[in-house]
Formats: structure tokens, sequence, C-alpha cells
């Protein structure tokens, strides 16, 4: 049977066509131009950091690195220079080391409370080459609590097991509760609007988090451009071009 459509309904199909495609152009426009209006900056938390939190000091700095002529050579928390300890609202957060490129294959990870009780360690396997890290706190462990403050430390197994010359960097985690601010976010996919509501509540893990989901998930240069000049504000612009690698647990 061979159907027959008028010159009307033609039309209207064609309508109907071009009536879609401009609804998604407009949408994807009004997206591109959320983000490029999106500006994320980090505003450190007022008040002090919390009691007992001190610089992460590292012992062996350059046993096992090559390139020690690199400015960005030695193991480090990713935190802004001068605080050493960041906040999160998650239960568990995922924490940021940068690696530098090491003869090491392995490093070793420790969570301990803010009395110096061991919660968690394990091993990372490692590439051996410059990069940052996102590393998750275990799921088997019960959630940090609101209002608590943890220590993490990471250091690199030079000799396949660590050593007192092993090179080792530390830093704080705080788990706060939601701020009015945050909280429409808190259920939300990635997105940059929510990175910069993270980061002008001082919310360091949490953003630097979702901004690595959006790196990874979404090639967008936008996403890459914001990460850089992120770091360089805070005082990380040595390692604000160092690749990401989200292969560690």
């Amino acid at each position: 049977m061979k159907l027959s459509i008028t010159a009307a309904e033609r039309r209207s199909f064609v309508s109907l066509a071009i009536a879609i495609s401009l609804g998604l152009s407009l949408s994807i426009l009004f997206s591109w131009q959320a983000n490029a209006e999106t500006v994320v900056r980090f505003q450190p938390p007022e008040g002090n950091a919390p009691g007992g939190t001190r610089g992460g000091a590292s012992r062996g700095d350059t046993v096992c690195i090559q390139n020690s002529s690199e400015q960005n050579q030695l193991l480090r928390a990713l935190i802004p220079p001068g605080s050493n300890y960041g906040l999160t609202l998650a239960e568990r957060p995922e924490v940021f080391a940068y690696i530098p490129t090491t003869t090491a294959r392995q490093a070793w990870f420790v969570l301990k409370d803010d009395r110096g009780n061991t919660l968690h360690q394990h091993i990372i396997p490692i590439a051996g080459h410059g990069r940052v890290i996102p590393i998750n706190i275990t799921e088997h462990l019960p959630a940090l609590e609101v209002g608590k403050t943890y220590e993490w430390g990471i250091a690199l197994l030079c000799a396949g097991r660590l050593q007192i010359d092993s090179p080792f960097t530390s830093a704080w985690v705080q788990r706060i509760a939601p701020s009015t601010e945050v909280l429409p976010y808190m259920n939300q996919p990635p997105s940059l609007q929510k990175v910069a509501a993270l980061g002008a509540q001082g919310i360091w893990y949490d953003m630097l988090s979702t901004l690595t989901q959006l790196q990874l998930s979404r090639q967008d240069p936008a996403n890459v451009s914001t990460w850089s000049q992120l770091l360089r504000s805070v005082g990380l612009g040595d390692v604000s071009t160092v690749p990401i690698e989200r292969t560690y647990k």
C-alpha cells in the first residue's frame, strides 16, 4: 500500500524537524554559555586549621626519584601550600597526590584518625611517570564522621617495601556538613557550576573530585583549562599541567 503525503503535511514535517534541530542547537549553545560564564575560584575556609594538623614532612625526598632537575620532582599531597588540610562533604572522599617520575612501582597509602591510630592502609600500583592520582578512601571503612579530622599519607616503595628513607608526604581531611549554598548540588551530576559552588565554600577535596570526573568523562578543553587555572591560583602551578590518571584505588 502506497502512502501519499500532501504538501501541507510535508511542510509540517519540515517545520517540526527544523524546530527540533533548532531546539537542540539552542540547548547546546545555552549549555556552552553557562560553562563559559562559570568562574571557578577556591575560597579557603575561614578560621584556623583543625588542631593538630601540621605540614606533611617528606623523608628521603629524592630516593628512587628520577628527573631530579625538574621543579616538580617531589612526591606531594595535592593541597594548597601552607594549609595542609582540606574539607569534604563525602563519607569516603577522594584525596589527591602528585606522583613524580620514579623507579618505584608501588606506593603505600595510610589513613589515620586525629589521635594517630591507623584506620586503613593498602598498596597502590603506580606507573612510575609523573601523574596526579585520585585515591579513593575504601568502602570497607566506616564513613568519616562529620566534624572529625583525619590524616592521610602516601609513601613510595622504592625497594618494594616501606623503609625509613621512603619518600613520604601527608595531609589532612575534615568532613563537614553541607551548607545551604552547596546542598542543592549534593545529588547533581558533575558540572562546572557544582565545582564553582564547592570552591566558593572552600570544600577542596570534593571540588577536585568533581572537576576530575568532568575531565575524564568529557573531552572538553574548558574542563582542562579550569583545572590548570585553579591549581595555579592556589600555588600549585608547577603541577597544573600534569596528567590525571584514575587507575588507583
